[in-house]
Order: C-alpha cells, then sequence, then structure tokens
C-alpha cells in the first residue's frame, strides 16, 4: 500500500519526469496489492496459508517433483527406486526436489511441456536426455545427437556421433545443461557397495538419502569440472579432462605447448583455471546466443605468454570475437570488438546472467544498448559524462519547487532580469 502511495504521488505535477515508468508501477503494485489482498474469504489466516500449501504440494507433484517437506517421508516408505536429488550451492535449496525413476520406464529430460523432468533454463532444448531403470540396479542415460556437451556426468561429456549411452552409478552426479545439477541415488547398488565396503550392520541405511553436505556445492564451476589428475607428466594424460567444454578442446595445442615450459604442480594448477575459465566462456557464449544471436560475438580464450606471472588467472584474457556470416564470404575477416582481463569479463558474465534472467522471467529487457546497462558494449569516458550530467539534472529538477505555469514563469524571469540589471548586480539563476 505504501509503495502504491508513493508511486501515484509521484504521478502528481511536479512529480518524478518519467511518468510512462511510473504508470507502469503503478498499474503493477496496485495488481500486486489486490492479488495479495483478494476478496473476502471465511477461511481463517491459519486455514489459508494450508490451503496454499496443498496447493503448492499438488503443484509439485504434479510436475513429478517432491518438496523437501514429504522427501524423508517417501524415502522411508520406498527405499529401492533410484532416484535424482537437486544439488545446489545454497544449502536451504540442495535437496529440496525429487525424482523417481521408476523400472521399465523412460524419464525423458528436457524443456517440452510432456518431459517428465521438465527443465528450463540455458542450454536445455526441447528433449535433452532420457534416463532408463532397467531393474532398480542398472540405470542407463541415453542422449541424443547434437546434445554433446549438454549433458555431463560427473563432469564428463558424452561424445560421439548418434544416441551416446552410459551406465551411471550410485553417486553420479549429472549436469544438465546450465540449469540444473542432480544427484543419482541407487539404493541396490549403495547396499551392496556397503556390504563389500564395510559390514552388513550398515547396509540397511544404504538405501537412506544423502546426507546434505553430499548435495551441497561448496567450490562454484569447480564442482562441475571432471577432476584431472595430480600427476601429469605427460600432456596426454590431461586431454580426457578437456572433451567438456568447446573452448577447453579448442585450446589443445596452446595447452601442450605450456604443459612442456611449466612446472609439473605450475602445469597442473593451470590446467585447473583454464578449466573454470572455459566453463564459463561457453556460459557467456550461450547466453550470447539467446539474448544477442544477430551481434554474431564470441567469447575466447588468449593467453598472456609471460607464463611465470603470480596469479594463474593474470595469464588470461578474454577477447570478443565479431564473425560475418556465412553468405558473406571468407574473405571478411573476424573483428576484435572487447578484450577484457579475466577478472572484468567474471564481472560481465555476472551481468550477462541478470540480463537472461530478466528475460526469461519477464520477457523484455529495457539496458540494451546503454552503456551503463549493456555487459555487451564498453562505455566510453564521453558516455560516463553525459550520463552522470543527466543524473545531476534529473536530481535538481526532483528538488526543485514545481514551476508556475510557462507564460507566467517567462514573465517572472523577464522582470527579474531586467531588475538585476538595473540595479547592476549580477542576474538570479
Amino acid at each position: 500500500q505504501a509503495q502504491v502511495a508513493s508511486a501515484a504521488l509521484a504521478m502528481r505535477p511536479g512529480g518524478a519526469s518519467s511518468s510512462n515508468q511510473l504508470a507502469q508501477e503503478l498499474a503493477m503494485s496496485r495488481r500486486l496489492l489486490l492479488h495479495l489482498s483478494g476478496p473476502p474469504s471465511a477461511q481463517s489466516p491459519d486455514e489459508h496459508r494450508a490451503a496454499l500449501a496443498a496447493r503448492r504440494e499438488r503443484a509439485l507433484e504434479a510436475q513429478g517433483l517432491l518438496s523437501h517437506s514429504s522427501t524423508v517421508e517417501v524415502l522411508d516408505r520406498e527405499q529401492v527406486t533410484p532416484y535424482l536429488m537437486n544439488m545446489s550451492d545454497d544449502a536451504h535449496l540442495a535437496g529440496c526436489l525429487l525424482y523417481y525413476l521408476h523400472p521399465g520406464k523412460v524419464t525423458a529430460v528436457g524443456s517440452a511441456a510432456g518431459s517428465a523432468i521438465p527443465i528450463a533454463g540455458l542450454g536445455i532444448p526441447p528433449h535433452l536426455c532420457s534416463l532408463v531403470n532397467r531393474d532398480n540396479v542398472r540405470v542407463s542415460l541415453h542422449r541424443p545427437e547434437g546434445t554433446q556437451r549438454s549433458v555431463l556426468v560427473n563432469g564428463e561429456a558424452l561424445l560421439g556421433n548418434g544416441l551416446a549411452d552410459r551406465e551411471l552409478s550410485n553417486g553420479d552426479r549429472l549436469f544438465f545443461g546450465r540449469a540444473l545439477m542432480m544427484r543419482l541415488q541407487v539404493p541396490l547398488q549403495a547396499a551392496v557397495a556397503t556390504i563389500d565396503e564395510e559390514s552388513s550392520e550398515d547396509a540397511g541405511q544404504a538405501g537412506r538419502p544423502p546426507q546434505p553436505e553430499a548435495l551441497l556445492l561448496r567450490e562454484g564451476v569447480r564442482d562441475l569440472l571432471p577432476e584431472p589428475p595430480r600427476h601429469a607428466n605427460a600432456f596426454n594424460q590431461l586431454r580426457p579432462y578437456m572433451k567438456h567444454s568447446d573452448s577447453l578442446s579448442e585450446l589443445q595445442l596452446y595447452m601442450e605447448d605450456l604443459h612442456c615450459k611449466l612446472e609439473s604442480n605450475r602445469s597442473l594448477a593451470f590446467f585447473c583455471t583454464l578449466q573454470e575459465a572455459c566453463m564459463l566462456i561457453d556460459e557467456a557464449n550461450l547466453i550470447t546466443l539467446e539474448v544477442r544471436p544477430e551481434d554474431r560475438i564470441h567469447f575466447e580464450i588468449e593467453f598472456v605468454w609471460d607464463i611465470y606471472r603470480g596469479r594463474m588467472e593474470d595469464i588470461l584474457m578474454v577477447r570478443g570475437m565479431w564473425y560475418p556470416r556465412a553468405e558473406e564470404g571468407s574473405s571478411k575477416a573476424a573483428d576484435v570488438v572487447h578484450y577484457w582481463a579475466y577478472s572484468k569479463f567474471c564481472e560481465r558474465l555476472e551481468m550477462m546472467r541478470d540480463v537472461y534472467g530478466s528475460l526469461r522471467e519477464e520477457g523484455c529487457w529495457l539496458g540494451r544498448d546503454d552503456p551503463m546497462l549493456d555487459p555487451w558494449t564498453e562505455a566510453s569516458l564521453v558516455d560516463v559524462q553525459q550520463r552522470l550530467l543527466s543524473l545531476v539534472v534529473a536530481e535538481r529538477r526532483r528538488a526543485a519547487p514545481a514551476p508556475p505555469s510557462a507564460p507566467l514563469f517567462d514573465a517572472v524571469e523577464a522582470a527579474a532580469v531586467a531588475a538585476a540589471a538595473a540595479a547592476g548586480t549580477p542576474p538570479p539563476v
């Protein structure tokens, strides 16, 4: 109610100048207030909250999900069927979603409305992959052609032409596009492993859900990547850990040259940094393709050949390349439109994520081509000066009292200037 009153007050004569934006905000606030207040109901507040909770549970179940409150209860009853639980860097969100993989059924994953596991987000096609539970012990993942690096199992891509199958194991991490990471639990596999490794006394705990700590992503991008060997004497030992990323696969020749020039520990540290950087580069390219496909901008990693710098990140640079259309011919070379330090690129990527989120949630983004808000543009000194000047002018207009009508104001101003000239004093400002 306070927001509605404030917006209505600002729209009065003499209020803020951006009346169209204020009108939209006022309309949205009124709709939200009407929705939250709702019509008078005979239900008590407790009954209303219980009804909302029941509707939420039904909506989750309709999407094949279980809320966190019912997860433990369900798993207490059913400790045989394999299932997926979501992973997150937020302890309150990790383990809140649960999908069962029912025996003998194909569980489709994708953005299509009929998917058993519907996922909407970056890098998610209508049919991303499918999971098959054969007998509650053997679970496999099937990937269609064209989604080679859209599904990662423990950070590894499923490469190959046509359909690619992968037998999964208890505890595997499945990374779907750039939208969701889930952990596979196969209770019967866990029970066998517990009996083999420890004692039959602990086998009864094998069907229990994983501890919250096992579902928490603590290291950011590092949690999504395959772990390279700690000691790699030859570069060929690192090649299998470069297949998950398009950007990283393109750098194999450069990385092989660097591997020979760096010490073993420093080479491994740089390789891990490069893994993370290329994962972020791929994400930036996906967002750019979704948000600004007509710009034809592609981000790439470049090395600074001062390879003995203290920090690994200082060796990396990111360049944004503009590529001509295929019909324009190969005679036209690609142009470099941006050259950023790796730290600056990470800042721009955060802005790109915000833009993508706004487009998905609101269907529009008002900051396009604004040098202060558009992460794909570079603000010049003139842009900064103009923006500062416009802010100062807008602030002074808001602080000044409402002027009288234009003819009267001109007459008063002319009289004040004439009086100042007659008195020999500077005219009023």
